[in-house]
């Protein structure tokens, strides 16, 4: 199908169709010139990103604006707390550099965190250290380490491949991680879980995605929580997930029968019980009110969202995450 002008420029001949534009016709020049969030999974975007990942595994070229004031006086500290591992003589020492807009310092600190056995604290200085610097390998492979320690394995797997997709096959953080996740999948094999590593990863993501759904489209959430409870018939997110949305849509019967299964596999469930006592006391036919949300964790969107004011470092994060990691399912 030829396509008709540009929309953008209205001067060169377009040769892609635009999501961002409603589906109408741009020029590979405007293309390039206008991408951003807005494109969001654009096969075009995607390309895109995905160059600039691969330029910086091969370059170390990125296309980031950081700060390195004092990086290499930094690094001296990180050397010498290696080789002396003295956390108290590394903080003096790091102290004339503190810069929180620098990703050396956050990462600095989070190791000396490390160190101390403050994984939640060390957590967060990675976490900052990354929203500055979206490409920092070493920060995202001690971020996995913290995440593992507090038991995070969905976003330490994340971690994981995103160093790997960071760095060349070659580079002892790549075989690091990869090594990692080798150990992180026998770990779970020998577990008895019920699907693979991978896959169970997927799920979550799923879960993840369809749990923030309920309130906007209950129905959609729904289909998707009564495919992924014939898997797992004995999970009790499912039906307490499946009363919420029943709920929502005024199916009081409906609602009951679910939230009475998610207590019967989990009687603990506060949340479910809290909503079938609501669920109950509902008029028929009548709006069902005092509902109790889920509690969703939705760790990719959080550190994407971390900071909004540079948006261009967010949907760097966005995109590491689309790239290379699985994903929820489109909408």
């Amino acid at each position: 199908m030829q396509l008709g002008p540009c929309t953008a420029c209205e001067k060169r001949r377009g040769k892609r169709a635009c999501p961002a534009l409603g589906g109408e016709s741009i020029c590979p020049e405007c293309c390039v010139s206008r991408r951003g969030a807005v494109c969001g999974d654009c096969e075009h975007y995607i390309a895109a990103m995905r160059l600039a990942v691969d330029r910086y595994r091969t370059t170390d070229k990125h296309p980031f604006s950081i700060n390195t004031i004092h990086e290499d006086d930094i690094n001296d500290v990180l050397q010498e707390l290696a080789d002396v591992d003295d956390t108290e003589e590394a903080e003096v020492a790091l102290k004339p550099y503190a810069d929180d807009t620098s990703p050396y310092y956050l990462y600095a600190r989070g190791v000396i965190s490390s160190k101390n056995l403050d994984d939640e604290e060390a957590m967060q200085f990675f976490l900052d250290a990354i929203w500055q610097f979206p490409f920092f390998a070493y920060a995202w492979y001690n971020l996995s380490s913290a995440l593992l320690e507090q038991d995070y394995l969905a976003f330490a797997y994340d971690a994981c491949h995103i160093v790997m997709n960071l760095r060349p096959p070659n580079h002892h953080l790549h075989i690091k991680a990869k090594d990692r996740l080798l150990e992180l999948t026998e770990m779970f094999e020998d577990s008895g879980a019920l699907f693979p590593l991978k896959e169970a990863m997927i799920r979550m993501q799923a879960l993840i995605h369809y749990e923030k759904m309920i309130y906007t489209d209950p129905q959609r959430a729904a289909d998707a929580f009564l495919k992924m409870q014939a898997d797992e018939p004995e999970n009790a997110q499912y039906p307490g997930n499946l009363g919420l949305c029943y709920a929502y849509l005024g199916r009081k019967d409906d609602a009951i029968r679910e939230l009475r299964t998610a207590l019967k596999l989990d009687p603990d469930d506060a949340i479910a019980r809290a909503n079938l006592k609501a669920v109950e006391k509902s008029n028929q036919n009548a709006e069902i009110t005092e509902l109790t949300p889920v509690p969703v964790y939705d760790y990719r969107s959080e550190l994407i969202n971390r900071h909004p004011d540079k948006p261009q470092h967010s949907e760097a994060i966005r995109m590491l995450f689309a790239l290379y990691c699985p994903a929820p399912p489109a909408n």
